[in-house]
């Protein structure tokens, strides 16, 4: 599906997610948002398993703050895209329902179930 809606991407990595992960999700990205900016949100994600889910919750509430600089023009034009713990940013971030975006899209999401930020 192609959106001509979108435009703005942000993209958020998941652990171990490199620079080089990201060229292979641009080239998706820019496929199915052609009008679209792409940024990735970068976070410290390269680290063991246990310190990445601390980090995670930092970089949660980075990208709280990054998308409450936004005018909420761009936010209706925005889509957010999480790709496994980057997709638990994703969703912590607008876990106060607060701030609306065009859209959020998670890849294999890693968010449990019996999560109150997910409904299954």
């Amino acid at each position: 599906m192609i959106d001509t809606t979108v435009k703005k991407v942000v993209y958020v990595g998941g652990w171990n997610s490199g620079r080089s992960d990201f060229t292979q999700i641009e080239t998706i990205l820019r496929r199915i948002y052609p009008n679209a900016t792409l940024e990735r949100f970068e976070w410290k994600s390269d680290v063991a398993w246990r310190d990445a889910l601390q980090n995670a919750e930092r970089a949660t509430q980075n990208l709280r703050e990054y998308l409450e600089t936004e005018s909420p023009e761009t936010l209706r034009s925005l889509a957010l895209v999480g790709h496994s713990l980057g997709a638990r940013i994703a969703v912590g971030a607008l876990r106060d329902g607060a701030t609306k975006l065009r859209r959020i899209v998670l890849l294999g999401a890693a968010i449990d179930c019996d999560s109150p930020d997910v409904a299954c």
